[in-house]
């Protein structure tokens, strides 16, 4: 049962065109479901935040009539998740339709909705690329309904000879992933009204979009495993919580990453060998999505691109802390990116804004300082383990407990600051109240995993207040090395925020409150601030 929906004639007549193809190849009981839906008279709205929503709601409908098992999404993996690493490119407003984790709580409410326990929602594609997915169709014989299809988001100004504008995201992504596939046959270049790779661009989205796109390609294939799972951990994580094994899924998701990226390269490699007497003779059109690679225009500060005559917007930023060279490029709020030096106090603020509500030891931040990003990762993780909340400090077994000693001292008598002072205790105390306050909502509402998270933010905070007072209730002192420590790492910072706040005074307000000093450092994001930092 194939459920869609039409806003326009124009779909209208390429849906039915193509469900009657499909029904004619494979002899199959197979329906369709179209329905109308279009925004006329809601002016309030110009994203496709919603899409998620409107897709699943019919199919719902449809399923819970027929009793059928589940509704069944099928998007390749890497515009799945849309990584971090690519979120100058696709933004907060730009949806995230058939990502992992918004499946899983559409199940969860569907569930609720239909009162069927047992509704799957699914995407059989989450670990594949758009290549690979082209490459099954190719292989089922299906190949030349690929030209039936169509990937342009500017579906409003779409002519019946020429259904690609070959200008937006999705034009781009469609002609990569299909001469990555070898399937060029059935995608004729005359169907775009512009050519992908030697077109002309306006500056702004069309040029922003290719660039942007270049560069993420670009900048995943030069990763390792290892430093694209460092990069975009929290992703890889979120996305992974509804995919069974999650270790073995977070590989699998960084493999498919890993190849869309070598294949895209590969693409572009093979585009400027095919255009190479273009670039000799001086004939290449200079906005083309090639001119803009061999300027190296892909690889300098990413732009933000926008698109506002189409149906998908792309115009809201997101934070983002991204080393790039020897300088910091950060976005936070509504300003335009700010470049910072490279200094170590920017790469301690970047290690703490990557690890949210997790104390980091002035130890780790002295190694991020130095660079040393992956060690003090590591370290972090070891860290996690020693600190864990079920077990009294008493009970830690003598090799773990080194590590404390270098730092504290447990009878609470040393000469150094308390670990923490009043004013940190209380607004600690109150940061913990709040975020189990707002569990309790969630529960209310049955948005348990939204409870867990906050609930998990909150035994953080109680951990570490916890462990700044010995249990006699006094408050713990700070060994002289590692006070010492303590205070080079602020100063640092210091220094950092001194940089920040000349150029960005609404970053800096917001880093001066949420960050908290004491033998374990902690980034507590007030407001609320999801980072997107790359090392």
């Amino acid at each position: 049962m194939l459920v869609s929906h039409r806003s326009s004639q124009v779909p209208n007549k390429r849906q039915k065109q193509l469900f009657k193809l499909l029904k004619e190849r494979f002899r199959v009981p197979m329906m369709h479901v179209p329905v109308w839906v279009n925004k006329s008279g809601f002016h309030g709205e110009s994203t496709q935040r919603t899409r998620t929503f409107l897709f699943s709601a019919l199919a719902a409908t449809v399923a819970s009539v027929l009793r059928a098992g589940g509704v069944r999404f099928y998007e390749n993996g890497v515009t799945s998740l849309n990584l971090a690493l690519a979120d100058e490119v696709r933004l907060s407003r730009a949806s995230r339709s058939t990502h992992p984790e918004a499946l899983r709580r559409l199940e969860e409410f569907l569930r609720l909705v239909t009162q069927n326990p047992a509704l799957r929602v699914d995407n059989p594609f989450v670990f594949e690329t758009k290549a690979e997915v082209i490459a099954k169709i190719s292989a089922k014989d299906a190949g030349d309904l690929i030209g039936q299809t169509c990937s342009c988001s500017r579906t409003m100004f779409q002519t019946r000879n020429q259904p690609h504008c070959g200008r937006c995201g999705q034009c781009i992504d469609r002609r990569m992933a299909i001469l990555a596939a070898g399937q060029q046959q059935h995608d004729s270049e005359d169907d775009y009204e512009s050519d992908v790779f030697t077109g002309p661009r306006k500056e702004g989205y069309e040029h922003n979009i290719a660039a942007n796109y270049a560069r993420f390609a670009s900048d995943i294939n030069r990763m390792t495993a290892a430093e694209l799972y460092s990069t975009c951990s929290a992703e890889i994580s979120r996305a992974t919580r509804g995919l069974g094994r999650q270790a073995e899924a977070a590989e699998r998701l960084i493999e498919m990453h890993k190849r869309h990226a070598q294949s895209v390269c590969q693409v572009l490699k093979e585009q400027f060998e095919l255009h190479s007497q273009d670039f000799v003779d001086g004939t290449l059109e200079q906005s083309s999505l090639l001119a803009m690679i061999g300027q190296g225009q892909h690889v300098q500060l990413p732009g933000v691109a926008t698109e506002d005559e189409s149906p998908t917007v792309y115009q809201a930023r997101e934070s983002v802390f991204r080393r790039r060279d020897d300088a910091w490029a950060v976005s936070y709020g509504e300003g335009e990116p700010k470049l910072f030096k490279d200094i170590k106090g920017m790469r301690m603020l970047a290690f703490m804004l990557a690890n949210p509500y997790e104390e980091v030891s002035a130890r780790l931040l002295i190694q991020a300082g130095e660079g040393r990003f992956a060690q003090a990762s590591a370290s972090l993780s070891a860290e996690k383990r020693i600190w864990d909340k079920e077990k009294p400090q008493d009970e830690l077994p003598k090799s773990e407990s080194a590590l404390i000693e270098e730092g504290l001292t447990g009878n609470g008598i040393s000469g150094g600051d308390d670990m923490l002072d009043d004013t940190a205790i209380g607004s600690l105390k109150d940061e913990s109240r709040e975020l189990r306050e707002r569990a309790a909502s969630a529960r209310t509402v049955r948005d348990h995993t939204e409870a867990d998270s906050l609930e998990e933010q909150a035994s953080k905070i109680d951990g570490y207040l916890r462990r700044s007072r010995s249990r006699t209730g006094r408050p713990r002192k700070l060994g002289s090395d590692y006070e010492k420590d303590r205070k080079a790492v602020w100063a640092a910072v210091d220094r950092a925020l001194g940089e920040v706040g000349r150029k960005h005074r609404e970053l800096s307000a917001h880093l001066r409150k949420s960050l908290t000093r004491g033998t374990f450092c902690l980034y507590i994001p007030r407001p609320s601030t999801d980072w997107n930092v790359s090392f």
